[in-house]
């Protein structure tokens, strides 16, 4: 947990948080990060966060956050390739994109939902903006919608009893749209995930 020294100095080891090498010291009334170590003397403070709101507990999720958004680049850039298979591929090769398709489509709204939830307010907070991140709220918004339009398309792309041409080329076309979307979505996020480890001091409550 975070906390404020009240009694003492404290000496304390921080480079697990801020990769400062050597020791700091924290006089009363100034703050002491979560996941540091006693390096000094003892002395005493008063908690101001419990544990899984510390800095250094939001370092640890959004470290978490950062390593499954690389995971999903390589699913993103699929989407063009399957897109090529939906229009020119076989029978077999499209079934399996087809199937491919279905399960990355069940990645990005558990992934836009943890952004919203942790790193949006982290980038607001130091950036000192809380509006900061609506243009990509907004971009959820647009790629709830054609994840939802590319879910139908493949519906109809397996229910077509004559190999859905017309079908498939629509479900490429949404793929190829999404596949845009995401890309520029995705590069910013990349930028918000650098911004969010700034470590400015615990939070206060």
């Amino acid at each position: 947990m975070d906390g404020r020294v009240t009694d003492g100095t404290a000496v304390v080891d921080e480079s697990a948080v801020t990769g400062e090498p050597l020791p700091v010291e924290r006089a009363v009334d100034q703050d002491v990060r979560g996941g540091t170590v006693n390096a000094g003397g003892p002395f005493r403070m008063r908690a101001t966060t419990d544990a899984r709101a510390s800095a250094f507990a939001v370092i640890v999720r959004l470290a978490r956050e950062a390593e499954a958004h690389t995971r999903l680049w390589p699913g993103i850039e699929a989407l063009v390739p399957a897109a090529e298979t939906l229009v020119g591929g076989g029978t077999d090769q499209r079934a399996e994109t087809v199937s491919d398709l279905r399960a990355f489509l069940e990645v990005p709204p558990a992934h836009e939902q943890r952004a919203e939830q942790l790193l949006y307010p982290r980038v607001a907070d130091v950036l000192g903006r809380p509006d900061t991140t609506a243009t990509m709220s907004r971009e959820h918004t647009e790629i709830a919608e054609l994840t939802r339009r590319l879910r139908a398309a493949l519906d109809e792309v397996e229910d077509a009893p004559d190999g859905g041409g017309d079908a498939r080329r629509y479900a490429a076309r949404v793929a190829i749209e999404l596949y845009a979307v995401l890309r520029r979505h995705f590069a910013q996020g990349e930028g918000f995930h650098v911004l969010a480890a700034v470590d400015d001091g615990p939070r206060n409550v």
